[in-house]
């Protein structure tokens, strides 16, 4: 933009003027949302504030501890409400510098804090999962198999036919199309324009008035194609390692590796031979898996894996009864239901979700807001992937006072209405 306006500048004296233009002020604010941002994972972490009514940043802070925060707080005193997540730090943040606000729990983060609480109730019982899915693969392999002449089960196409199948119903269905509006009266250029395609292919589609199926490409020819008469006898004599037919073909001109020769055998060469049937371990589901499962989360799960946890669940009544009042909670959540939660936390305190009850003792009063209020940090963390944004654009160069600037420049729309208001 320099070079267009012709202003002699670099882009380093254009940077340093960014970072030296002051920070327009706001004015107080009254709803504000506090969360940690990471500037080096794992190492050093900031504060975001945002304006929760207006939807914009009110400033980044260098670091996440207590002083830092309640300074900021102390400093805009007509905050009336503050929405946080379950960090103590924030918490006591919020107590020291804003007495007067009312602290709102973030309620994504307490089904977060539930879920945990029900994958540790389950990873305690994990090892009598491990004996339900043993058992169940012992029963399978026992189990006698079915003749294959009896089998009278249609093979499911692969992913690759149903793609295939797909786009040739799209064919038909433009060819259809085209043919519409041919008969309408359209020019070739217009149906090319509308259907946004080659006059060439509308022009063949509307010569043959059909799709026809296409073909598949014909097999390149292969190398070890010459030397397949020499791997079906070496076959029948009884050698079935691949390494040593590799070895042999090497010594008979053949250039390539071994693992190239088994792939080819796999693709084209499958002699009928009887195999000895694999003894192959089931998979456990994770305790993740099964809590997301229990609590029927937006991770589906195969159908033999969902009789595995069902069979767990029936089996061991303490994850059963977390199960039931963890969805009552989530229940009660979303209707807001303030009044029937003492009831729950009466029924969940003697089960295996104590401490998840210890911890909501502990902030009730943000746990009430969050039944009672519709704050929430949904608006947080769009900043914070917007916060993510500007740092990966000033890659190398997004020091703390550059990335501020930016941050609190960009939302000018937002901070002039304050502005105004002020």
């Amino acid at each position: 933009m320099a070079e267009c306006l012709s202003l002699p500048a670099s882009a380093t004296l254009l940077l340093s003027r960014l970072r030296q233009l002051p920070i327009p002020l706001s004015a107080s604010p009254r709803v504000v949302g506090i969360d940690d941002w990471a500037y080096k994972r794992g190492q050093i972490y900031g504060t975001i504030v945002v304006d929760l009514e207006h939807h914009c940043v009110l400033d980044l802070l260098p670091d996440r501890t207590t002083e830092t925060v309640a300074t900021w707080l102390r400093n805009h005193p007509g905050i009336e409400i503050v929405s946080r997540d379950r960090a103590s730090a924030y918490a006591e943040a919020a107590r020291q510098g804003a007495p007067q606000a009312r602290q709102v729990a973030d309620r994504w983060h307490l089904l977060q804090n539930l879920t945990e609480a029900v994958q540790g109730v389950v990873e305690r019982h994990c090892p009598h999962l491990r004996e339900i899915v043993q058992q169940a693969a012992e029963e399978n392999a026992n189990s006698p198999e079915p003749p294959e002449h009896t089998s009278t089960r249609a093979v499911p196409p692969s992913a690759v036919e149903q793609l295939r199948q797909a786009r040739q119903e799209r064919r038909q269905a433009r060819c259809a199309e085209m043919l519409r509006l041919q008969e309408q009266g359209a020019s070739l250029r217009t149906i090319a324009d509308q259907l946004r395609m080659h006059r060439r292919f509308v022009r063949q589609y509307l010569r043959l008035g059909a799709v026809l199926p296409r073909t598949p490409y014909p097999r390149r020819p292969c190398e070890l194609d010459t030397y397949a008469d020499y791997i079906a006898q070496r076959w029948q004599e009884g050698c079935h390692n691949s390494a040593q037919l590799w070895r042999e073909l090497r010594e008979r001109g053949f250039r390539g590796s071994s693992t190239r020769l088994r792939q080819w055998m796999v693709q084209y060469y499958r002699p009928e031979k009887k195999r000895r049937p694999l003894r192959r371990t089931s998979p456990v589901p994770s305790p993740r898996q099964v809590t997301w499962t229990l609590l029927a989360g937006p991770r589906p799960v195969d159908e033999q894996t969902k009789e595995w946890i069902d069979c767990f669940r029936q089996q061991v009544p303490e994850i059963d009864h977390a199960t039931q009042l963890a969805t009552e909670f989530a229940a009660l959540l979303r209707e807001q239901r303030m009044d029937v939660l003492p009831g729950w936390m009466e029924r969940a305190g003697r089960s295996s979700l104590a401490s998840f009850v210890a911890g909501l003792r502990r902030d009730w009063a943000a746990v009430q807001a969050a039944f009672a209020l519709p704050w929430s940090q949904g608006q947080v963390e769009g900043q914070v992937n917007r916060l993510k944004m500007l740092k990966r654009q000033m890659y190398g160069r997004a020091g703390f006072p550059l990335l501020r600037s930016r941050m609190l420049f960009t939302a000018s729309p937002p901070r002039a209405v304050l502005s105004k208001a002020a």
